[in-house]
């Protein structure tokens, strides 16, 4: 069976479900994979989390347009902590130790360090295991403690209110990012542009509220809220900029 193959039996066994799907953790390619095969399936849709704002493996939730409950991604966040004067942590050896215990690739999340500190995403099913036997990193103790809130990869967000002539795509990546019309058109066409963790090659396609805007090389824009009109008839929207 072939990886497409595989994927679009999931997709048919929630729309005959009416329930939903989770995946082991995706990269990028494969989240697009998903992506791509699911605009051409009716009857569910895909979201997208990996524990942390900005993550890059993420587990995808195949959902049937009929399922009304919530739904679970299944992940844990933990902190690693550690002693900074005997360990020089990297993701590297982060990733290695955790190997090394005999869990797959896409069993983990991302591995952030932030801040002087690391963090770490594991599927829910493997969390009691790892807690147990991830316990040292290169000859030192190290301890996993799990997060209450998100963790983001991002710098702070710029706060910032725009005023754009339409709610398109290509207008607000161009406003909000300070670059040209003719810019944001250019990366929309070189598939550079995700709405909402779904690659968008319609420049025309309306931005709503709550809407998120990531632009290769450029970072993510927010959209906070509609604010209404100007006095020369322009729409005031509220948005963050994440470089």
């Amino acid at each position: 069976m072939t990886n497409q193959s595989v994927i679009n039996s999931l997709f048919q066994r929630v729309y005959n479900s009416k329930t939903f799907f989770i995946t082991s953790f995706l990269n990028e390619a494969m989240k697009e994979e998903y992506s791509s095969l699911a605009s051409k399936f009716i009857g569910i849709h895909l979201e997208f989390y990996g524990g942390f704002i900005g993550a890059e493996y993420e587990k995808c939730a195949i959902i049937s347009d009929e399922f009304q409950g919530n739904v679970d991604f299944k992940l844990d966040t933990y902190e690693i902590v550690y002693n900074k004067r005997y360990l020089d942590i990297s993701h590297r050896n982060i990733l290695g130790t955790v190997m090394s215990l005999g869990v797959s690739r896409d069993r983990i999340g991302d591995i952030v360090l932030k801040d002087d500190k690391a963090y770490i995403a594991i599927d829910r099913d493997i969390s009691l295991y790892i807690i147990n036997n991830f316990k040292i990193i290169n000859h030192s103790s190290i301890e996993l403690r799990k997060c209450v809130e998100e963790i983001s990869f991002f710098k702070e967000g710029i706060k910032k209110t725009i005023f754009v002539s339409s709610d398109r795509l290509d207008v607000i990546i161009s406003n909000g990012f300070d670059i040209s019309r003719k810019k944001s058109l250019e990366l929309i066409e070189q598939e550079f542009v995700k709405v909402n963790q779904k690659k968008c090659l319609k420049a025309i396609q309306k931005i709503k509220s709550y809407d998120i805007i990531s632009v290769k090389s450029l970072g993510r824009l927010e959209i906070l809220e509609f604010k209404g009109r100007s006095k020369s008839d322009n729409l005031i929207l509220d948005i963050i900029i994440y470089r």
